[in-house]
């Protein structure tokens, strides 16, 4: 290395830079690999990589896939994924493949997954450098619960678990509750515990079998201005609600709404669109019927609703309760969304939308995708290298395929 390059200058470079490229750089020399392995540097990293195209990601049964869009051009990268325990001593998980999951959520690069099958655990891996980590187990035993999330609080720089859990699947047994019981995981305690019940009556809940089909609802939450935010009905005419959780006080509240043309809304899905801003894609069944994709520009602040883009009516839709806004906007008029797990494109100057090529998965894997953003962090950084053995996965992924379409 040229000794009159300044060691700060080195780092705000190295900080530009893909993890897949750091990752190899960490063998150039032990500065290098101490200066990739920090907390701060990490952090620094996230930040640092605000300019770079995001990705979504969606992650079944058995394939891994990354979709980028770049003008016109759709790029898909797809990898064979297995997940196998990779410690016999962890008594939690048979020694078995891990065949179903239900993403719990996405955070600066990690992913927290919970597999259906062989028995219900929940885990958190970062795809980009394999790093994995699983969580306590006993929380729910049979994996059953009414919402959950996950995200990052900022003001204790911790990550954070969240499953609501239907009184009758408490894990006080000889205890009764009225109100569906919120349970939180911190990454920094490793450990689960019980915060404010969940403020509305989820008398319903998807109970996630193996008979049972995971496309009928989207549980997880969409992560936005430091709150985990989710769509319910309440009240005796059913209407629509947008309920958050704010991750540093653990306290829920409400989030105004649009006035959706001042008639109700039949179906409605809430994301998160790719400039961070919280996102909902309303069915609209009045007049000429629409995809209307609402963002809130100022968080918080009614006022600040708009409608960004309306996408007609797709006829060969059967069931619109899964729709999750993924919004991505190129100088073409190209947009990449997700429609109850199938991802789609919308020409604007054409008005036509175009399915993609489903991704391989089993029936159970529940598909969904998100936008995604690589990075450094790992789930292990507050474990013990004990700790980091018992809680690893064997984590398979194959060769990669690219596939580049136009849109």
């Amino acid at each position: 290395m040229a000794p009159h390059i300044p060691f700060e200058v080195i780092t705000e470079i190295l900080a530009k830079l893909p993890v897949k490229s750091l990752l190899k750089f960490r063998v150039v020399c032990k500065s290098w690999c101490s200066l990739i392995s920090t907390r701060q540097f990490v952090k620094k990293h996230l930040s640092s990589n605000t300019s770079i195209p995001k990705k979504i990601i969606q992650l079944s049964a058995d394939v891994l896939t990354f979709y980028s869009l770049y003008d016109s051009k759709l790029v898909e990268e797809s990898s064979p994924i297995k997940f196998q325990i990779e410690n016999p001593k962890f008594h939690c998980i048979n020694n078995k493949g891990l065949s179903s999951f239900w993403i719990m959520g996405y955070c600066d690069g990690l992913v927290c997954v919970e597999t259906l099958h062989p028995e219900s655990r929940i885990f958190l891996w970062n795809p980009s450098t394999r790093d994995s980590k699983i969580l306590p187990c006993g929380v729910v035993g049979n994996g059953c619960f009414s919402w959950c999330g996950f995200g990052y609080d900022y003001n204790s720089d911790d990550y954070k678990v969240l499953i609501v859990v239907p009184p009758e699947e408490s894990i006080d047994n000889d205890q009764e509750y009225s109100s569906d019981k919120s349970m939180i995981y911190t990454l920094r305690t490793n450990s689960w515990r019980r915060i404010q019940d969940f403020p509305l009556d989820t008398s319903f809940f998807f109970e996630r079998t193996l008979d049972t089909s995971c496309s009928m609802v989207d549980m997880s939450a969409t992560l936005v201005n430091g709150a985990l935010h989710w769509m319910a009905r309440q009240g005796s005419n059913n209407s629509w609600v947008i309920v958050a959780l704010d991750l540093t006080t653990e306290t829920y509240m409400d989030v105004p709404q649009p006035d959706f043309y001042g008639t109700p809304v039949e179906h409605i899905g809430i994301g998160a669109s790719s400039t961070g801003c919280l996102c909902l894609n309303v069915y609209n069944g009045a007049g000429r019927r629409s995809y209307d994709f609402w963002v809130m520009n100022e968080y918080g602040v009614q006022e600040s609703w708009t409608i960004s883009l309306k996408i007609p009516y797709m006829v060969d839709d059967v069931c619109v309760d899964g729709l999750r806004p993924v919004t991505w906007y190129s100088e073409n008029g190209k947009i990449l969304f997700n429609r109850d797990g199938k991802r789609a494109t919308y020409n604007a100057n054409k008005n036509s939308v175009r399915y993609l090529r489903p991704t391989t998965s089993t029936y159970y894997s529940c598909p969904h995708g998100d936008v995604y953003v690589e990075s450094l962090v790992s789930p292990n950084a507050y474990s013990s290298r004990e700790a980091k053995e018992i809680s690893r996965l064997s984590i398979n992924v194959g060769r990669t395929r690219r596939r580049v379409m136009n849109v």
